[in-house]
């Protein structure tokens, strides 16, 4: 009786665990790809990071010395960014709130959060790299990702002073 038990419980315990297994195993390899792919795009433009940080679906590498930002986005709508801080003007961190109505704004309120990249040429686009979308990403990395935004805002913002 007791074997039979214990075999049971081993049973139910190997049954909730290999589904944790599998997507704690799958989520690890999806970020060394992404870190992978990432290598290799950085190398390919001759980049040297001394600043890098990567989350599921956004990696980003700050290269000091040539004064350049690498950012690339993985999953719905993937894209690469260079961006040449040398013409750059300006940066803002910008946040949209749910309830544009209400004066009182706090981080529960926010869905989206981003940091824009304002440039020197009147032709050029403004470059976005948004680090939290209500669409995409877990309300539990909100404030995570504001606080990264706000990093890589300083990051960049002393870039753009040397």
């Amino acid at each position: 009786m007791d074997t039979a038990s214990t075999l049971i419980g081993m049973g139910f315990l190997l049954l909730f665990i290999a589904p944790v297994a599998y997507v704690l195993i799958k989520e690890a390899s999806k970020n060394k790809s992404q870190k992978k792919q990432f290598v290799q795009l950085s190398k390919q433009h001759n980049l040297e990071f001394t600043q890098t940080e990567f989350f599921s679906n956004l990696s980003l590498g700050l290269d000091e010395m040539t004064k350049k930002l690498f950012v690339l986005t993985t999953g719905k709508s993937p894209r690469t960014l260079y961006i040449d801080l040398n013409t750059i003007n300006s940066a803002e961190i910008k946040n949209k709130y749910s309830n544009d109505g209400s004066a009182q704004k706090s981080i529960d309120d926010i869905s989206e959060i981003s940091l824009d990249l304002k440039s020197n040429e009147k032709a050029s686009a403004e470059n976005k790299i948004i680090f939290y979308g209500e669409d995409f990403h877990s309300v539990l990395q909100k404030e995570a990702r504001l606080n990264s935004a706000q990093k890589w805002y300083s990051l960049i913002q002393n870039t753009l002073k040397n």
